[in-house]
């Protein structure tokens, strides 16, 4: 299912209490692409894909000046994984996550979507090694994996 209006309530609260309930719901509207009233991974990974200087309301949700080390898959994985021919680990994973996540949103507590982020990883990782290899990590960004 993945994160409903109330959780990204409580979480966007946390850091920022003066928020109104509409600033709030104005911010999950932007992440909740297909409009379940749930985000998804599949929704996360699609805005973090596409989070380049682009006008549609993903993008924008992202900001327009979204480094290329936080937007483009290849400039990410080269940025993160200390050895990209070994694969990028788990703890490079979160860490390319949470940046993303810190600039798109600084109000957003990234630890509360650590799970989820655990998750993408096993998802993403098709052979099981605990490394996401560059077309593992860039199918798995993509929705594609």
């Amino acid at each position: 299912m993945g994160m409903d209006m109330k959780g990204w309530e409580k979480g966007y609260r946390q850091d920022n209490p003066d928020a109104t309930f509409e600033e709030i719901e104005a911010s999950f509207k932007l992440y909740d692409r297909d409009g379940d009233g749930y985000l998804n991974q599949d929704e996360f990974w699609a805005l973090f894909a596409n989070a380049r200087n682009g006008g549609d309301a993903e993008a924008k949700a992202s900001g327009p000046d979204m480094p290329d080390h936080l937007s483009d898959p290849k400039h990410m994985y080269s940025h993160y994984a200390e050895d990209p021919k070994g694969g990028m680990t788990r703890d490079e994973f979160h860490a390319l996550a949470q940046d993303h996540v810190m600039h798109s949103d600084p109000k957003m507590d990234y630890e509360k979507m650590r799970d989820s982020m655990d998750d993408n990883f096993d998802k993403f990782d098709r052979n099981g090694d605990q490394r996401l290899g560059r077309k593992e990590f860039t199918r798995g960004i993509s929705g594609k994996g």
